[in-house]
């Protein structure tokens, strides 16, 4: 597979989110912040980067935008592994149902469905999910924390993991 630029990989992710966005009857509106996610989310995956943590604060669209980008990535690259912990197990499965939709939008292959949280493309790849024993959901509830850790595994290299 051809090496993106980290520039040519965040239009990839933007555009493929827009379509995932679409899909779930929703508009991604590209705010100065949303371009600037993308944009790190390129670094990442043309390897420019190995590690990135977004910092905002809740509701301002990190896991739909970055559920998106997964998708994406996965649907242009449908060997590599994923994964995600969350602070709670629903807040993972809804993330890991959103990247399978969104996924299922690009017109990727899906293979195995072993559960909502753990399922692999026909090449693969897949996403597995866990949470810990955090309750709230998305934005965090009052007085949780929260966050979730999204990991990458390629099959000849290393496990990445990074944090939103």
């Amino acid at each position: 597979m051809k090496q993106l630029t980290s520039s040519r990989a965040a239009s990839l992710l933007m555009g493929g989110a827009a379509v995932v966005f679409g899909a779930r009857g929703e508009t991604l509106t590209a705010y100065s912040h949303t371009r600037l996610i993308f944009q790190q989310l390129g670094r990442v995956m043309s390897g420019e980067i190995d590690r990135l943590m977004i910092f905002m604060p809740p509701r301002h669209g990190k896991s739909s935008m970055v559920t998106a980008a997964i998708a994406t990535w996965l649907w242009y690259e449908p060997s590599l592994e994923m994964g995600m912990a969350t602070f709670s197990q629903n807040l993972s499965s809804d993330l890991s149902l959103l990247v399978r939709g969104g996924y299922r939008a690009l017109d990727g292959n899906i293979g195995v469905i072993d559960t909502v949280n753990r399922w692999k493309t026909a090449e693969g790849g897949g996403v597995w999910a866990v949470g810990g024993g955090g309750a709230g959901g998305w934005g965090g509830g009052r007085g949780a924390g929260g966050g979730t850790v999204w990991c990458w595994t390629m099959r000849r290299s290393r496990t990445t993991c990074t944090a939103i």
